[in-house]
């Protein structure tokens, strides 16, 4: 802030106050606050002192606010696991990531978006935690995967595009996905039955788990 000094002879200082506490007497006409919360409300006062030390009783008020502080984005998702292009991944692999905000006190929510195409589809929306479940995943197929942070003001942060690849079925093992011939997005909920071929006979069976993904183990080879 800064004013005019009165121009008569034996002016000594201005006193200072700010939200009615004291801060410095000076005799210079301005002042440099320090230390103030952004975007906050402040009074500032002063009154004049001649030499004799005599105080003024007329104040000078006024009121100023600070700036708010820019928002910055989320940080980039960052330190997939699986790292990017993994090869034998498990099939109960589970994805996790680094995220967060460089602004203190902001949250971060994320998108998760997966799948076996190079544009994974948004599977999950709006959590706080850096982990996700796929479930139970194909053998020997290669998945992509993506992240978006949002902070609570709306700014968000695409992250890069990951892939890993899961290992081959060992023997006796059957897998695949069940995809839905409008959107491709895998269906839930339906039954496999795996056949004998000698005689036609169900001889095992499962559903499919939330990605429209199915497992099928401890099969005679022949089956």
């Amino acid at each position: 802030m800064t004013w005019t000094n009165p121009l008569y002879d034996n002016f000594s200082h201005t006193t200072i106050y700010v939200n009615s506490i004291w801060k410095t007497s000076t005799s210079d006409a301005y002042y440099n606050a320090t230390n103030l919360s952004p975007d906050t409300s402040y009074e500032l006062s002063t009154r004049t002192v001649d030499t004799n030390g005599n105080v003024n009783n007329l104040w000078v008020n006024q009121t100023a606010t600070t700036l708010a502080v820019p928002n910055s984005p989320p940080n980039t998702p960052s330190n997939p696991y699986p790292s990017l292009h993994a090869p034998d991944q498990s099939i109960n692999t589970d994805l996790s990531w680094t995220g967060g905000d460089s602004d203190t006190g902001d949250t971060v929510t994320y998108d998760v978006y997966f799948g076996t195409s190079t544009s994974p589809l948004l599977v999950f929306t709006d959590q706080t935690g850096t982990t996700y479940d796929p479930g139970t995943l194909s053998y020997d197929i290669t998945y992509y995967w993506q992240i978006v942070a949002t902070d609570n003001h709306g700014a968000s942060t695409t992250g890069p595009l990951w892939d890993f690849t899961t290992g081959s079925a060992p023997n006796g093992a059957l897998s695949g996905t069940i995809t839905s011939t409008n959107d491709g997005t895998g269906v839930s909920g339906v039954t496999v039955n795996l056949i004998s071929n000698s005689t036609g006979t169900v001889v095992a069976s499962t559903t499919t788990d939330s990605n429209g993904d199915y497992l099928i183990t401890d099969q005679a080879p022949g089956e």
